[in-house]
């Protein structure tokens, strides 16, 4: 920590050294010291605010170092920098790609119950033809799905019901199922920046829609989980609000 803090002091007087320091510092973001990687992530914030010419370069680097992150607190506020500080189509669309892949299979309430039936993917997925297919959810109401999601290799052993496999799931997934819904409402705060964001970049209306409906399609599948006995601990209501 005290490393990090004398690196962060030293690169607000210096700026000319932050392209040598921050790519040595992101990678602490994957460290087992959590009070150390979070030194990094205030001393990334400050950078970003003040040398704007580092912006791309640092939103790349979280980008790779993200899927490494195994801490909520740091991943809430990797989240928190990437919806901050995204300012171009590319970058937004390649944040929302890494919200997918650490999310797994949406929704994920039909997900996890489908895991512990023992059903694969392949046994609702027959053809690669059909875009969409409709699951009943856990309170018997319809979820629209879409054939063309990321597929995961899960253990079918369970426990109480549930998929024991944890460890392989995504990040994400894993922080939510273990009843952190505080994640939940940074992710959906930041997915609200770059939709916003996506709009005012993006002018093809459809590319716009498709976005935004992405979103929304996420943060209701994290408030369907929040709802149901699926995760460790219920979402509560600050969290849903």
């Amino acid at each position: 920590q005290l490393l990090v803090r004398t690196l962060h002091q030293c690169t607000m007087k210096f700026p000319d050294v932050a392209n040598t320091i921050l790519p040595v510092l992101i990678e602490f973001l994957a460290d087992k010291n959590e009070l150390a990687a979070l030194d990094v992530l205030v001393f990334i914030r400050d950078v970003m605010q003040k040398f704007s010419n580092l912006k791309d370069l640092i939103v790349q680097r979280l980008l790779d170092i993200c899927g490494q992150i195994r801490s909520v607190k740091v991943l809430r506020a990797t989240l928190w920098l990437l919806g901050e500080y995204c300012s171009s189509v590319e970058d937004i669309q390649n944040v929302m790609t890494f919200i997918r892949q650490s999310l797994g299979d949406l929704p994920i309430v039909d997900d996890e119950i489908r895991r512990s039936t023992g059903e694969t993917k392949d046994d609702q997925d027959t053809s690669m033809s059909a875009p969409v297919q409709r699951l009943v959810t856990a309170d018997g109401t319809y979820a629209t799905q879409s054939a063309f999601v990321s597929s995961t290799t899960a253990d079918k052993k369970t426990v109480n019901g549930v998929a024991n496999d944890r460890n392989r799931q995504p990040s994400l997934r894993t922080f939510l199922l273990d009843g952190d819904f505080f994640i939940g409402a940074a992710l959906a705060t930041s997915l609200c920046k770059l939709v916003i964001r996506y709009m005012a970049l993006e002018s093809d209306s459809a590319k716009q829609n498709r976005f935004c409906a992405e979103a929304m399609f996420i943060i209701a599948s994290i408030l369907h989980l929040g709802r149901t006995s699926l995760p460790s601990k219920p979402m509560n209501e600050d969290d849903h609000d």
